[in-house]
């Protein structure tokens, strides 16, 4: 048995996190990898959050997951789609069926230009998306697949049902979307479409938009819900994870092998524990993060908690990165769709703004005794200032009491802002940091645990 768990340990520690088969039955929570968004665009072509956010309810406690939202004047946002639900933080990749099943409590809901909308979507980081969703429109109620960077839909059927089924699959680079009654594995094929290449992401969401002419107009209830979400995939790509997590685990598996033995035998048992405590120690307490770590063009990047500016960079040098440089249109545009949907609505600018205002900090800094308000900008990270994003009349270095406006925030439109470094100005912020190769101590302590389990198997042989 001793030589058995010696080469069980070691598979454990080298295998990345991967699954062929995800079960969702949302009774206790959105359950393991998923995300909850409640406010904000869910449109491919624009991103308003902010006042958007607080509008709807996302019921986790089973026995299904159930987004609503009661009706309003319609004068939040009357051009673009407001949405809530869930997202995965994990990503499929190769071929994958992901099917859900669906609820819509009060459709139709109302006539009228605006939509009522529920989605089964999966998108890429880069921007791809494909999605099924059931809705209701003026003309009627309709089943869908629409996709992106296609900018359409790619096929519609009129529909009564009110529950069913929702199917996306990939095989190769085509996805293809269907649907079924409640209870039925006879689905119908909507559409496809070729040249999804990328790993996805799972986003199961309600949304409302838009109104095509601009005028203010009511929008009625929404409640829908999904149950029994089945994700299967050739693989499963999780986020880039913290290097001392594998550490750890080694560290774990060493305990189960038996802290009496490890007591008795050896010093190399007790400087392998040692030195694996040491460097899982240090890493950084995950109470000052709001997301786990993604990957994107050879980085990572994280999201804090609500911090000021320089509590923020202080932070980001602790893991050996900066507050993000954003180098060109593709790169802000990443960060801006994954990131926003996670920055807390609780943000705020004190004395500047009486709401809360959602926006997160970015590595931009004004350098003293620039002129105002535009020259001698900079990132934290010395990389040069070339791409700007900024909102319309910024920077305009209009701080007042708080001093001079020489950092750099993101709004909820996606546009940049100058504003004071000051203990009173708090918000989210992006961390940038290269992908590491393994470290030293890394490639030590796994070293020394493979050592260990090479030497148990070695003694349970004599």
């Amino acid at each position: 048995m001793l030589r058995f768990t010696g080469y069980l340990a070691l598979v454990l520690i080298a295998v990345r996190a991967e699954a062929v088969t995800l079960n969702y039955d949302f009774d206790s929570g959105p359950g393991p990898g998923l995300t909850i968004f409640d406010g904000g665009s869910v449109s491919p072509h624009t991103a308003y959050l902010g006042p958007a956010t607080g509008l709807w309810t996302i019921d986790t406690d089973g026995p299904d997951l159930r987004i609503s939202k009661s009706a309003d004047a319609g004068t939040i946002f009357p051009n673009d789609y407001i949405g809530a639900g869930v997202f995965s933080q994990f990503q499929l990749d190769g071929d994958f069926t992901v099917t859900v099943d669906f609820t819509l409590h009060n459709f139709p809901a109302g006539t009228g230009v605006q939509l009522n909308e529920s989605f089964l979507n999966l998108r890429s980081d880069g921007g791809h998306a494909f999605d099924v969703l059931r809705f209701r429109v003026g003309s009627g109620n309709k089943i869908e697949v629409f996709a992106e960077p296609v900018g359409g839909p790619l096929g519609v059927q009129n529909s009564t049902l009110t529950s069913g089924r929702y199917r996306i699959t990939r095989a190769g680079s085509t996805m293809t979307g269907f649907f079924a009654p409640s209870g039925s594995s006879s689905f119908t094929t909507i559409a496809s479409q070729s040249g999804y290449f990328d790993p996805m992401r799972v986003q199961l969401f309600a949304a409302q938009g838009p109104n095509a002419g601009g005028s203010t107009r009511p929008f009625t209830a929404l409640d829908i819900s999904f149950d029994n979400l089945v994700i299967e995939a050739d693989s499963i790509v999780q986020p880039v994870p913290e290097p001392n997590s594998l550490i750890l685990a080694g560290f774990v598996l060493l305990l189960l092998l038996g802290y009496a033995w490890c007591s008795r035998r050896g010093v190399l048992i007790k400087a392998a524990c040692s030195f694996v405590v040491f460097v899982s120690a240090s890493s950084t307490s995950d109470a000052a993060w709001i997301s786990d770590w993604f990957s994107f063009n050879g980085h990572q990047y994280r999201l804090t908690e609500v911090l000021d500016w320089e509590t923020a960079q202080t932070l980001a040098e602790s893991v050996n990165g900066n507050l993000v440089a954003i180098n060109d249109a593709a790169e802000d545009a990443w960060v801006f769709d994954t990131f926003s949907p996670l920055a807390p609505d609780g943000s705020i600018i004190p004395a500047i703004s009486p709401l809360p205002y959602r926006a997160y900090w970015i590595g931009g800094i004004q350098l003293s005794d620039s002129v105002e308000p535009d020259q001698g900008w900079s990132w934290v990270n010395g990389e040069p200032f070339v791409y700007q994003n900024w909102s319309a009349g910024e920077p305009n270095d209009s701080g007042g009491f708080l001093g001079n406006e020489n950092r750099i925030s993101v709004n909820e439109l996606g546009l940049w802002n100058d504003l004071p470094v000051a203990s009173a100005i708090q918000m989210a912020a992006v961390v940038e940091k290269p992908i590491p190769e393994p470290s030293s101590y890394t490639l030590s302590a796994i070293g020394l645990l493979a050592l260990v389990f090479y030497k148990l198997r070695w003694r349970s042989k004599t």
